[in-house]
């Protein structure tokens, strides 16, 4: 069998010490999102008894003192820093006060599934898109897909079934594809199908199937027709959904589908 080249793993690593960033750069913009089991420092400046470190229970809330219980699943710092600041305000426990509120403790756990090489739950500790999330499961499995599925479950019980194209993300750097990734999050990594180069080619054998991809190309994977092979002669044997193996000519510019056996023919001289 032919050697597969397998650039996505590499290209995620790249990506990964380009975007890796500690913790609070990563969380000062106030882009993260509060999840259960986040522990938050809250303090309140000239109020030290206010001072306090909270952890969000499984049911969004956070006791903090004097105000009680503070729905807080969702929320930025800033939003937070504001909601408790109108608590306290309106509590009339202080006319101005100013809170400055902070994630110590991440409560995030995340799986991966399918062809990575390390698949399982993980905890985040920090702001993680689809290339670190990858990264900590090991980077893709050689027989990995060039599309992954994220599934996500909202705050309302609904399902989103989110498509990556990985091969755009890590071979075409489309950060569209770069998703953050949130508490309970479920990426998915299908193997990808194989095709198949029989005949008068320079490398016959199997090959990864990672994207849609034309005859020419698929021949191309195996270093083209050999000096014996004729474009004009070129078959695809394809099984149909009922079983039947099915056999048509085929064209340099015609698609190929999954499992398709490409046979080249010889030459007439």
């Amino acid at each position: 069998m032919p050697k597969i080249p397998m650039p996505l793993l590499a290209a995620a690593m790249l990506m990964v010490l380009a975007v890796w960033q500690p913790v609070a750069a990563q969380t000062g913009d106030g882009s993260y999102r509060l999840v259960p089991s986040d522990l938050i420092d809250i303090r309140v400046v000239g109020v030290p008894d206010l001072d306090a470190q909270v952890r969000v229970g499984e049911d969004g809330q956070i006791a903090y003192p004097y105000v009680g219980r503070i729905t807080v699943s969702g929320l930025t710092m800033t939003e937070l820093e504001a909601q408790i600041e109108a608590a306290l305000r309106d509590g009339g426990i202080i006319r101005n006060p100013d809170v400055i509120a902070s994630v110590s403790g991440f409560g995030t756990v995340v799986s991966v599934l399918g062809a990575v090489r390390a698949p399982g739950s993980f905890g985040l500790d920090r702001r993680t898109t689809v290339t670190q999330l990858l990264a900590r499961a090991g980077g893709l499995a050689p027989e990995a897909s060039g599309a992954a599925t994220l599934r996500r479950v909202r705050l309302d019980g609904s399902l989103d079934v989110i498509p990556i194209d990985l091969d755009a993300l890590l071979n075409r750097n489309d950060e569209s594809q770069n998703i953050v990734i949130e508490n309970n999050d479920e990426l998915y990594v299908p193997e990808a199908p194989n095709y198949y180069l029989y005949g008068n080619v320079n490398a016959p054998g199997a090959y990864i199937m990672r994207r849609p991809m034309t005859v020419q190309e698929a021949l191309a994977n195996g270093g083209g027709i050999s000096q014996l092979g004729s474009e004009r002669r070129i078959t695809i044997r394809r099984t149909a959904g009922n079983g039947v193996v099915e056999e048509v000519d085929a064209e340099m510019a015609d698609m190929i589908l999954p499992f398709d056996i490409i046979d080249v023919g010889e030459r007439i001289f």
